[in-house]
């Protein structure tokens, strides 16, 4: 996957993708994400592969991030009326565990100790904390790692950094 997906905020302008060595047949189809997958069919055998892909995009990001300082989710914690926390239970209730407390751990230092911290400040200094901290390898086995895992190892896929922010959160 070589091209970057449009959506709302990204337009593809333009894309392009050179082959070296040139394929006999190169095709182009989506895939159930909406992503542009390139088969390409070669007549004969190479040494070397070469694959450079170059797109020109338009990028209006919305703003960064909708909340006011008047909305009851702005700062966590925030509360959840009685009558919507039945249905919300599941939502909120870590999926896996934590015996030891090391993901509970690693997401409070994200939390001001002192007063109510912006929502947004967690998210962003989680997912910068994710950024700056871990390293990222492939792993071609199918499934997410344990949030665990992940944190001790301090690595993993974006699926895995993926679930170490949703079950921190």
């Amino acid at each position: 996957m070589l091209r970057p997906l449009p959506g709302h905020d990204l337009h593809v302008l333009s894309a392009s993708l050179e082959i070296e060595p040139a394929p006999m047949r190169l095709r182009w189809i989506p895939d159930v994400f909406g992503n542009s997958v390139a088969i390409a069919t070669f007549d004969e055998r190479a040494d070397r592969l070469v694959f450079t892909s170059t797109a020109t995009v338009e990028h209006n990001p919305p703003e960064a991030f909708a909340l006011t300082s008047d909305d009851p989710a702005f700062f966590y914690p925030f509360p959840y009326d009685d009558e919507e926390f039945p249905d919300l239970v599941q939502f909120v209730t870590p999926q896996y565990g934590d015996p030891r407390g090391e993901l509970s751990a690693w997401a409070r230092q994200f939390l001001d100790a002192e007063s109510p911290t912006p929502t947004f400040n967690i998210l962003s200094g989680m997912t910068h904390g994710i950024r700056d901290s871990f390293d990222y390898r492939k792993r071609h086995e199918q499934g997410t790692q344990h949030p665990l895992d992940t944190l001790q190892l301090r690595s993993g896929t974006c699926r895995d950094f993926a679930l170490l922010m949703i079950e921190a959160a």
